[in-house]
């Protein structure tokens, strides 16, 4: 069964001076829902979060079309002062 997800990678900048150099990389499905979360950013604020295949089962998109459309791949600033965020659809079989 072939599910798709936004995921987003975000690194910080050197100008953020609490997080200098370290990276997250998150995972949403549907309704804009945290599937998973991981990183050397998640296990320094201990937010690190499995990506489990229920999750990605249930909330995940059928369709890459369905993914392209939603909120999270649409809206995710792609630079900030502190953070640089890339966002892409990926596809994951479960």
């Amino acid at each position: 069964m072939k599910r798709f997800l936004v995921m987003i990678t975000s690194e910080a900048t050197e100008e953020n001076k609490n997080f200098k150099g370290q990276e997250c990389t998150y995972y949403y499905g549907k309704n804009q829902r945290l599937l998973g979360c991981t990183g050397s950013h998640a296990k320094a604020t201990y937010t690190e979060q499995e990506l489990l295949p229920y999750s990605i089962i249930e909330h995940g998109y059928k369709t890459e079309a369905d993914a392209k459309r939603s909120w999270m791949y649409k809206n995710t600033p792609k630079y900030e002062v502190h953070w640089k965020n890339e966002a892409e659809i990926i596809a994951v079989e479960v």
